[in-house]
């Protein structure tokens, strides 16, 4: 638990000086849009990786005795993605929400679950300290990345955007450059049995990870359309605040447990 409180601790420290700076950056109104679909974002997220996630936590120790690891984590990875591609375009069609770019939409998305995937692998594989090591990187690029994209281009959501998805990609690239990905055997005859059993066992937790961030996503949807931009981003700047103050004191202990 202290090592992974250190894992936590320091993206969450990140976390909190990256709601200062963007809401200084973009002000509120421009906070608020991007508060919405970056909640947006974390929740389809959720729906499309966390069944992946929580099977390769449940089936690790097991996959590894038969060798097919990187067979699932490759099949469990392009499912993953395409049910984020499908889904984020599949409201994009409906506009829903607005005032978004479906590709950054989904850039970020599959960013966010692919580096999420890579340090439940980590964790998996019992190597808290390369958990901690990369969340150390990512605290770093989460704050200098969009920093960069703001200086240089304009003040938007759409550039903290940008920034985000390489705070998320690098630390994910290095991982697999360092495991040298190219050597890797993988068995596509077994793939597909391996995805079924861990969609049927992940599938409930994806709802329920997606349900409960929707919340998040659904408080700034309807304030931004009862209210304003202006007082939906003000309130989400709170919200932020204590949602990592929540996360820093207790997800030490459930990332230990599992």
């Amino acid at each position: 638990m202290f090592t992974y409180a250190w894992a936590k601790a320091i993206p969450g420290l990140a976390g909190f000086l990256g709601v200062l700076l963007f809401i200084r950056w973009l002000g509120p109104e421009k906070f608020g849009t991007y508060s919405l679909l970056f909640s947006f974002v974390n929740m389809c997220t959720a729906f499309s990786f966390a069944w992946f996630n929580q099977s390769i936590i449940r089936y690790f120790s097991k996959l590894k005795k038969q060798s097919l690891v990187t067979s699932a984590i490759f099949g469990g990875w392009a499912l993953s993605c395409l049910i984020s591609i499908g889904l984020i375009m599949g409201l994009q069609l409906i506009k829903f929400p607005e005032s978004a770019s479906g590709f950054l939409l989904v850039a970020l998305s599959i960013a966010l679950g692919t580096f999420s995937m890579v340090l439940v692998i980590l964790q998996s594989n019992h190597q808290a300290s390369k958990v901690v090591q990369l969340n150390i990187l990512h605290a770093f690029l989460f704050i200098s990345g969009p920093f960069l994209t703001v200086y240089f281009f304009e003040k938007t959501h759409t550039s903290i955007f940008v920034g985000l998805i390489f705070a998320y990609t690098f630390p994910t690239l290095l991982f697999y450059w360092k495991k040298g990905i190219g050597k890797w055997n993988y068995d596509y005859q077994k793939i597909s049995p391996i995805m079924k059993k861990f969609f049927s066992f992940g599938y409930p937790l994806s709802l329920w990870f997606a349900a409960s961030l929707s919340l998040r996503f659904l408080d700034r949807y309807f304030l931004e359309q009862f209210l304003d931009l202006d007082q939906m981003g003000s309130y989400a700047a709170y919200a932020e605040i204590f949602t990592r103050l929540f996360s820093l004191i207790l997800f030490p202990i459930t990332m230990a447990l599992h």
